[in-house]
Parts: structure tokens; C-alpha cells; sequence
């Protein structure tokens, strides 16, 4: 596990691929990490992503860094099937409003 900090952003690494974290502002300008405002989950065919607030953009990534899909729900909630993509290791990257979420998941 690796941390990672850097210009008011905070990134929290294992087995090289980034985890699913949130900063939030606490005194001093740390920042605290919180997994209570999203998740971002896999159960084999669909990835599902629900935040406490609106989720503005939702991209697949594969791990050379090409965008595969990208999704703008507006929602809270939002889910989508990636039964037929190839077996293998994806991001998926959330982004909603000024905040930024990662997370590895590894299709099969």
C-alpha cells in the first residue's frame, strides 16, 4: 500500500493500481480520507457507482490508459455492463463535481 500526497490531493496505491478513496478538508489543510460518500462495486457483469451527490462523468479505462467508455449519468446512482469486455484488469474513474474516485476492479 502506497500513499501518495501532492498538491491538495491525496491517492492511496496498491499493487500499482490506485484504490477507491475520497479527500475531504480537515484543519491544517490535511485532507481525510472517507469511503462513506461513494463506492464503486463489481459483481461479474455490471460495475455499480452510487456517491452522495451527482455523478457527473463515469469512464472506463483499460490499464494502458485508453477511455473504452464514458458515461455522463447526472445521478446518484448509476450502473453498466461490461459482460463482453475482455477478461482483465479496468478503472473505473468517477468524477462529481470538484472530487475524483478511482478503483481496480479485475473483470473475469
Amino acid at each position: 500500500l502506497l500513499l501518495l500526497v501532492q498538491s491538495r490531493s491525496l491517492l492511496l496505491i496498491e499493487d500499482g493500481f490506485p484504490l477507491l478513496e475520497t479527500v475531504k478538508p480537515v484543519r491544517a489543510g490535511i485532507k481525510k480520507v472517507s469511503r462513506n460518500e461513494a463506492s464503486i462495486g463489481y459483481d461479474g457483469k455490471n460495475v455499480t457507482v452510487r456517491l452522495q451527490g451527482r455523478i457527473d462523468v463515469v469512464e472506463l479505462v483499460d490499464t494502458s490508459g485508453h477511455t473504452i467508455n464514458k458515461y455522463t449519468p447526472g445521478t446518484e446512482a448509476f450502473s453498466f455492463d461490461i459482460a463482453n469486455k475482455a477478461a482483465g484488469i479496468y478503472i473505473v474513474k468517477v468524477v462529481a463535481g470538484e472530487k475524483n474516485y478511482i478503483k481496480k476492479i479485475v473483470a473475469r
